[in-house]
């Protein structure tokens, strides 16, 4: 017998009734999509900024490389390593017998991957390589009898040992005897192919190369000579890249990603990219890079104004002069369209030390061009400033405060949300770690604004707000009024000085943009605890087809894993998926970069940094989760009403939004819809004197399979909202729809029954 509820009260599907359904374990659904391959970045210059000079420079996999003062090699050593090691060549002869071939000052031409220096009777060029920088002398004419011979000065604080002639490399080595470099041994190719080994002596300071006068003779014009300067494999896999982030741009054919990420030559001196990709096969192919050695630029972050049709990455640019240490935004747009690597570049005004830029774009057209930079400054007191640009028109607004500039507080790491909010107008909310400075073991927190496009600034709301450590380094994502902060905490004890904690946090966080008012409703989820300073938040996504769902990406530096979970409604996690393990002891270094989601293809792409690892080192790793598939609902049974009963939205757990749905009785009808965890052979209800004939029970009356009446309404339609929560297990659930008849009539008629299954998103 089916128990009806004593009210029209709708009741709430019991959780205790649905966790005894069986769990089924997750698939695996987070795909690699392969390595954002550095490869080669172009020979380019750009404008002077911070009163340094840019040069010309050019890049492979771990080096780069000037031309701008002949030939400087420059190794990425990494983030632990002190400072730069600069390797310079500089050609002091090229004679053959008696005769010198250089005749002449070098006169520099460059295309993208190739610098020359024409000396005269020889051109000294350099191939960029992904593995090397491929150093050529190239002779045209026959310049006559003797043997071939290149000196070339070499300066540098990297040493090598004196010796003879060898056909052998060359090592250096750094003060601590750290191999670094490598200057590979020489051989000479004619026009036909034909090959000779040429010697390699050092001493001195000068490298001499010679090649044997009697192959010369017999020689096809024009000869090449071609050592290859290169990185040496003994310091293993230095710890040279960072922070990484991404965004998908959806107007393209083929749904571009966009990359940023950061690369340290040493300690001293980090460079920046964009790169772009598209989200099928491919590689990615570089769209500006600042790597220069005059300054250092770090903390790059991406987004796109679908508006403009432009992605935009902002950084931080330092410098240190005679006045001390300067750091200042600066902000690269590029057109969907834009085939080229180009490096224009627009300044965004700032006063103090300026660190930690984030931006959030628009994903429709229907607010417009404009997105929000925004970045910490610091002076007596840390705040979050802001500015307005229109990458459309390469505007920057004047900028304005967003938190902080008192006296009484510090606000530090700003993060933004990628989407544009608010309606007609492009509004954001920015999330950022605050604290009083009136005690030196004032608690940080995290607080939440809104800003629109005019630069306003409105509400104010602290997240998680019972909280007894601190929080910090917090990242946000979301849209229509709903979003996810996630960050760490840091024990009440210590100071935090970085982004890493001993928990990793998430709350749901509600937002309206009219009243400028937040609110939680769900307290804050403890995704993970440790005892030691264990976890980093690397970015977040927001679903926007469901509207429910978020993915988070985030490492566990201890155990030298990368992770990615899918949170819901709830902002709680549903799952967790392992993106990268370590490959041996120590763990590798790793960086969880920013995540953002396809709506076209309805997956989450995320970018993460593997230092060290085994199979692969020092590489930005794609991966792309894919909510899983969602199988049909059904009907099935003998119904003696006219209504259909169906599921509405998708039946993923810790979706918000599922109902069940009855419609098309009369306007005047009771209704009542029952659940189950099974299907039950049909039973006449004729007998029970409540129903019309012919009616049958689909789903069991009592029992452990029955879980109850789930609500009761009255007119043509019924709408049960039915959210998935989080902590329920994939299972089929059965629905059947009783409703009286209507005019006046109130005997009851059943619809069949309704199978649903729901999945783990």
């Amino acid at each position: 017998m089916l128990n009806f509820p004593p009210s029209s009260a709708a009741l709430a599907l019991s959780p205790l009734a649905l966790l005894l359904c069986a769990a089924v374990a997750p698939a695996q659904r987070l795909d690699g999509a392969g390595p954002a391959r550095f490869g080669v970045t172009p020979i380019h210059t750009a404008a002077d900024d911070l009163g340094l000079p840019y040069g010309i420079w050019a890049a492979g996999e771990t080096y780069k490389a000037s031309f701008h003062d002949g030939m400087t090699f420059v190794p990425y050593l990494g983030r632990e390593y002190p400072h730069n090691q600069p390797w310079r060549w500089r050609t002091l002869s090229v004679t053959v017998g008696e005769r010198e071939l250089v005749t002449q000052e070098p006169a520099l031409s460059h295309r993208e991957t190739r610098a020359e220096y024409d000396l005269g009777g020889v051109v000294e060029a350099y191939d960029v390589l992904a593995a090397g920088l491929e150093q050529t002398f190239v002779m045209r004419a026959r310049p006559g009898p003797g043997d071939l011979v290149v000196r070339g000065r070499v300066i540098s604080a990297l040493v090598a040992d004196a010796r003879g002639e060898s056909h052998a490399p060359l090592t250096f080595r750094d003060e601590a005897g750290s191999e670094i470099l490598t200057y590979g041994a020489a051989v000479a190719v004619d026009a036909r192919g034909a090959r000779c080994r040429m010697t390699t002596g050092f001493a001195g300071g000068v490298v001499t190369l010679t090649l044997d006068g009697a192959w010369l003779a017999n020689a096809v014009m024009p000869v090449v000579v071609d050592p290859l300067i290169g990185l040496s494999g003994s310091l293993g896999s230095p710890l040279d890249i960072s922070d990484s982030d991404l965004v998908v741009e959806q107007e393209s054919p083929q749904h571009r990603l966009w990359i940023s990420w950061a690369r340290w030559s040493s300690i001293t001196d980090r460079d920046v990219e964009l790169r772009r990709k598209p989200a099928g096969a491919g590689y990615s192919t570089s769209v500006y890079a600042d790597i220069t050695s005059s300054w250092s630029s770090q903390n790059a972050r991406c987004a796109y104004s679908a508006a403009a049709d432009h992605a935009v990455m902002v950084f931080e640019r330092a410098a240190y002069g005679p006045s001390g240490l300067t750091s200042v935004v600066r902000y690269h747009r590029h057109h969907r369209n834009d085939l080229n690597s180009n490096t224009s570049v627009t300044a965004v005004t700032t006063t103090g030390i300026s660190r930690f830029a984030a931006v959030g774009g628009a994903s429709s057209n229907a607010g417009g061009p404009e997105m929000l930079v925004a970045w910490q400054e610091e002076g007596a007191q840390s705040m979050i400033r802001g500015a307005i640009v229109d990458p459309a028109a390469n505007s920057v607004g004047v900028p304005f405060v967003i938190a902080g500039g008192g006296a009484v507080l510090d606000c530090e790491r700003p993060d933004v949300a990628r989407q544009a909010d608010g309606g007609a107008a492009n509004e954001w909310l920015v999330t950022y770690q605050q604290r009083s400075t009136a005690s030196a073991t004032a608690l940080w927190f995290v607080y939440v604004r809104q800003v629109d496009a005019q630069g306003q600034v409105h509400g104010s709301r602290r997240v998680d707000a019972a909280a007894g450590d601190h929080r910090i380094a917090p990242s946000i994502a979301g849209g229509g009024g709903r979003y996810v902060v996630a960050f760490t905490a840091y024990p009440s004890g210590a100071s935090p000085a970085a982004d890493i904690g001993h928990e990793l946090r998430t709350v749901r966080l509600d937002w309206d943009f009219v009243s400028h008012v937040g609110s939680e409703p769900w307290p804050a989820a403890l995704l993970r605890g440790a005892n030691v300073m264990s976890y980093r938040v690397g970015g977040l996504s927001f679903d926007t087809a469901t509207g429910s769902h978020w993915g988070l990406s985030w490492s566990d530096v201890q155990a030298g894993t990368l992770r990615f979970s899918t949170l819901g409604y709830q902002g709680r996690e549903i799952d967790e998926y392992e993106v990268w393990s370590p490959s041996g002891s120590p763990p590798d270094s790793v960086f969880s970069g920013g995540c953002s989601f396809d709506p076209a293809a309805g997956n989450h792409w995320t970018c993460n940094v593997m230092n060290q690892g085994v199979a692969i080192t020092n590489t930005v790793f794609l991966h792309y989760f894919q909510p899983a598939g969602l199988p049909p609902q059904s009907t099935a049974g003998t119904a003696c009403s006219p209504a259909t009963i169906s599921w509405l939205g998708d039946a993923y757990v810790g979706n918000e939004f599922g109902a069940v749905n009855v419609f098309g009785a009369a306007v005047d009808s009771l209704h009542l819809v029952a659940a189950a965890t099974a299907a039950a052979p049909p039973q006449p209800l004729d007998g029970l004197g409540l129903f019309a004939p012919g009616c049958f029970l689909l789903i069991p009356p009592s029992g452990p399979g029955y879980l109850g009446v789930l609500g009761v309404g009255v007119g043509s339609n019924l709408d049960l909202p039915l959210p998935l929560p989080e902590f329920l297990p994939p299972a089929t659930y059965y629905f059947q729809g009783f409703h009286t008849i209507g005019g006046g009539n109130l005997d009851f008629v059943a619809t069949p029954r309704l199978a649903v299954p729901t999945v783990h998103y």
